[in-house]
């Protein structure tokens, strides 16, 4: 077993830091249940202007113990968080750091992973990391490529392996660390399926909209905004071939408006149907409803919702910006440029294909069970901690 500390700037409750957030939780309690040892040491805020607790907090949730850090943010500065100070970060290390086996970072640009790493090479205890998206090449003279420069570089360069989420930031990662016993493990993000089972009854998401089983229904569950590409989903719709309902499912960030207006130019006004957000309980029940879940982003790194796509065994349609595009492309969907007619294409090409939405929704769920699972996932952690730990001990870190 190991004694295991996390590092992240957010752990629940905390709504407002990010996927990450979410992310550490599921390893960190999964971890626990295995009988290794975790701590887990983050800020005490819920987003830039909120704290879960007032002051610095000491927890047990389902046998993780969380370090929530009392810290002090510049709430006028742009993004989610932006610098950060917890003055009881060094003081709790200092007393933490000998008792662990490994470190395991989350992010590259906060001061939590930078002076967590610091005091842990100094103390002689390996650390991994996991830049979680944080890596794309930056505009020089940015802050970010500053920090980069001055401080994650160096980070990067003293750490025992870099996780990354998919083939390209592995390759931003081998281009950004030049040390090369640094090795660059490919980790995916996991998820409870447990939780999801038994699946729901079809026909919830149906009866809400008054519409019968007979109808084929495009899925789009995600915020209402340009990344994520809503417009061109209601552009491709409109050049489908097949007599489909779209249901547009997930929070209005200033775009509603305009992209039901543009439903209406296009004529798909009586077939497009935008009903807002809905609960976690209810957000299975509209999967399980959907015969194309559709995923049209501009950008897109790893969106929980091709994780629970697959676990209801809907066949997927996905734009190739995604960044685990390759885990998906003809096994649990159909990949395609962010352009409106190849949207299309793939959209009436599932739905007129009755044998390979078979196929693809079976092998959706076989592909939640082997890569985004979070018991599988943790088995290939608990392979690199394993190497990483061993390394150290045989005096070659």
């Amino acid at each position: 077993m190991f004694r295991i500390g996390h590092v992240n700037i957010g752990y629940p409750p905390a709504r407002g830091l990010g996927g990450p957030t979410r992310v550490v939780a599921n390893y960190a309690t999964e971890q626990a249940r295995r009988g290794h040892r975790v701590d887990v040491v983050c800020t005490n805020l819920h987003g830039k202007r909120s704290a879960i607790y007032p002051e610095t907090h000491h927890a047990t949730l389902d046998g993780v113990r969380v370090h929530y850090l009392r810290t002090y943010v510049l709430s006028f500065w742009p993004g989610t968080l932006g610098p950060l100070w917890t003055p009881e970060l060094v003081p709790l290390l200092q007393g933490l750091l000998p008792d662990l086996d490994i470190v395991h970072l989350h992010g590259v640009r906060d001061s939590l992973s930078f002076l967590t790493a610091f005091y842990a090479y100094r103390t002689g205890i390996p650390y991994v990391v996991q830049p979680h998206g944080e890596l794309p090449r930056l505009r020089y003279g940015s802050l970010k490529a500053l920090y980069d420069l001055l401080f994650a570089r160096g980070m990067m360069q003293r750490t025992s392996a870099l996780l990354a989420l998919s083939a390209r930031e592995a390759a931003e990662c081998c281009q950004m660390v030049t040390n090369k016993s640094v090795r660059v493990e490919r980790v995916t993000n996991g998820i409870n399926l447990s939780s999801f089972w038994p699946l729901p009854e079809r026909g919830w998401l149906r009866k809400q909209i008054g519409i019968g089983q007979e109808k084929p229904l495009v899925l789009f569950l995600g915020r209402l905004n340009w990344v994520k590409g809503v417009d061109l989903l209601l552009q491709a719709f409109a050049r489908c071939k097949t007599d489909a309902l779209l249901i547009l499912v997930g929070p209005d960030e200033g775009e509603q408006g305009k992209l039901e207006q543009m439903a209406v130019d296009l004529g798909i006004s009586k077939r497009a149907f935008f009903i807002g957000p809905l609960s976690p309980d209810d957000v299975m029940k509209a999967y399980v409803d959907a015969d194309v879940f559709a995923i049209t982003s501009r950008k897109e790194l790893f969106p929980f919702t091709v994780v629970e796509a697959c676990i209801a065994g809907v066949p997927i349609v996905m734009t190739n910006v995604c960044e685990i595009s390759d885990l998906i492309n003809e096994r649990a969907g159909i990949v395609v440029p962010a352009e409106k007619q190849a949207i299309a294409d793939a959209i009436d090409r599932l739905l007129q294909d009755t044998r390979l939405r078979k196929q693809l929704s079976e092998e959706a769920q076989a592909l939640a069970r082997q890569e985004f699972s979070i018991t599988s996932v943790v088995d290939r952690l608990d392979v690199v901690y394993a190497r990483v730990i061993d390394v150290r001990r045989r005096g070659t870190y």
